[in-house]
């Protein structure tokens, strides 16, 4: 039924205006020496189970592109697509702060034990801008704190089967993340790091 359901689709999959806008993309990120190099030498679309220390939950996240350098140090790549004009580190920063891309960043950094964790913005429409930036290391701790406050709640409301709890640790994160959007970000820019001196022979370790 499924296969006769598949079969008897109509609509394109991909629009016209949708594989150029992503042919654009593609031709953008081909020039952003970081990625080639990265992603000749990582692995691509890597799953991670975990299980957290202070809760016993079972974490799972799947990051874009991981790879490691020359010294052994493991980098995650995660990559966005973002609206016309916005790639520039202003509009980028103020889309991690709408979009809580910093507790993704936290969240992957400590599932695969590596702060390292590089954000890649390309825009989809017009001539498609690319940038690559990494938060500092204060921006990551307040990532990690405001998840660390949710994994907890998470926890006690599968304990106790009530989800509409409010706690002081959710209260604490709620004052930390207002915090977190009302001071100027610090993003590192790196069109600078494409020295292509990654390790190709050193695979990535995924506990």
């Amino acid at each position: 039924a499924a296969k006769a359901w598949r079969d008897a689709q109509e609509l394109p999959v991909v629009t016209p205006d949708e594989e150029n806008a992503i042919l654009r993309c593609v031709e953008a990120l081909e020039k952003l020496d970081l990625l080639q190099e990265a992603a000749k030498r990582g692995n691509h679309e890597v799953t991670c189970f975990k299980r957290h220390q202070r809760t016993g939950l079972m974490l799972k996240g799947r990051a874009d592109l991981v790879f490691t350098d020359d010294d052994g140090v493991t980098w995650i790549i995660d990559l966005k697509t973002v609206p016309e004009e916005s790639a520039s580190e202003d509009k980028f920063a103020r889309k991690i702060a709408d979009l809580n891309y910093h507790m993704q960043a936290a969240f992957y950094a400590d599932l695969f034990d590596t702060d390292n964790f590089i954000f890649i913005a390309v825009e989809k429409a017009g001539f498609p801008g690319v940038a690559a930036y990494q938060l500092d290391a204060e921006d990551l701790e307040i990532g990690r704190r405001t998840n660390e406050a949710l994994l907890e709640q998470l926890s006690r409301c599968f304990k106790t089967g009530e989800w509409d709890l409010v706690s002081a640790d959710i209260a604490d994160a709620i004052r930390i993340f207002i915090d977190f959007l009302e001071r100027p970000f610090d993003l590192t820019q790196y069109p600078v790091f494409a020295r292509g001196d990654f390790q190709a022979d050193r695979p990535v370790k995924v506990v």
